[in-house]
Protein backbone atom coordinates (compact mmCIF):
# COMPACT_ATOMS: atom_id res chain seq x y z
CA UNK A 1 0.00 0.00 0.00
CA UNK A 2 2.87 2.40 0.79
CA UNK A 3 4.55 1.65 -2.44
CA UNK A 4 1.27 2.88 -3.98
CA UNK A 5 1.08 6.11 -2.43
CA UNK A 6 4.65 6.69 -2.97
CA UNK A 7 3.99 6.13 -6.83
CA UNK A 8 1.00 8.38 -6.70
CA UNK A 9 2.77 10.84 -4.72
CA UNK A 10 5.71 10.70 -7.13
CA UNK A 11 3.60 11.18 -10.64
CA UNK A 12 1.93 13.80 -8.93
CA UNK A 13 5.14 15.59 -8.78
CA UNK A 14 5.98 15.01 -12.21
CA UNK A 15 3.07 16.08 -13.83
CA UNK A 16 2.96 19.33 -11.82
CA UNK A 17 6.66 19.60 -13.20
CA UNK A 18 5.27 19.54 -16.78
CA UNK A 19 3.00 21.56 -16.40
CA UNK A 20 5.01 24.34 -14.51
CA UNK A 21 7.22 23.84 -18.01
CA UNK A 22 4.47 24.28 -20.24
CA UNK A 23 3.85 27.74 -18.76
CA UNK A 24 7.66 28.65 -19.05
CA UNK A 25 7.57 27.59 -22.40
CA UNK A 26 4.65 29.25 -23.02
CA UNK A 27 6.56 32.68 -21.96
CA UNK A 28 9.72 32.32 -24.21
CA UNK A 29 7.84 31.74 -27.06
CA UNK A 30 5.48 34.54 -26.06
CA UNK A 31 8.64 36.81 -26.79
CA UNK A 32 10.36 35.08 -29.64
CA UNK A 33 6.62 35.43 -31.39
CA UNK A 34 6.57 38.89 -30.84
CA UNK A 35 9.64 39.37 -33.74
CA UNK A 36 7.57 37.58 -35.88
CA UNK A 37 3.97 38.75 -35.00
CA UNK A 38 3.95 42.15 -32.81
CA UNK A 39 1.16 42.17 -30.88
CA UNK A 40 -0.26 38.94 -31.30
CA UNK A 41 -2.31 36.94 -28.39
CA UNK A 42 -0.85 33.97 -27.25
CA UNK A 43 -3.50 33.04 -24.10
CA UNK A 44 -6.13 30.63 -26.35
CA UNK A 45 -3.33 28.46 -27.88
CA UNK A 46 -3.18 25.07 -27.18
CA UNK A 47 -0.63 23.09 -26.48
CA UNK A 48 0.09 21.69 -29.59
CA UNK A 49 -0.09 25.15 -31.22
CA UNK A 50 2.73 26.62 -28.90
CA UNK A 51 4.69 23.20 -30.17
CA UNK A 52 4.11 24.01 -33.59
CA UNK A 53 5.12 27.89 -33.14
CA UNK A 54 8.53 26.60 -31.04
CA UNK A 55 8.67 24.36 -34.25
CA UNK A 56 8.82 26.95 -36.56
CA UNK A 57 10.64 29.57 -35.00
CA UNK A 58 13.92 27.68 -34.83
CA UNK A 59 13.22 25.62 -38.20
CA UNK A 60 15.31 26.45 -40.89
CA UNK A 61 12.53 28.69 -43.03
CA UNK A 62 13.18 32.27 -44.12
CA UNK A 63 12.36 35.39 -42.33
CA UNK A 64 9.31 35.83 -44.29
CA UNK A 65 7.94 31.96 -43.96
CA UNK A 66 8.31 31.73 -40.49
CA UNK A 67 6.26 35.32 -39.97
CA UNK A 68 3.49 33.60 -42.51
CA UNK A 69 3.60 30.71 -40.62
CA UNK A 70 3.44 32.06 -37.16
CA UNK A 71 0.36 34.80 -38.37
CA UNK A 72 -1.52 32.10 -39.52
CA UNK A 73 -1.38 30.04 -36.22
CA UNK A 74 -1.94 33.29 -33.78
CA UNK A 75 -4.62 34.94 -35.57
Amino acid sequence: MNRIIAAALVASAAFAGTAQAMVNTTDAVRHEVQTYAPGADLDGLSSAQVAALQSIIHGGDTESEKRTKIRNIVN
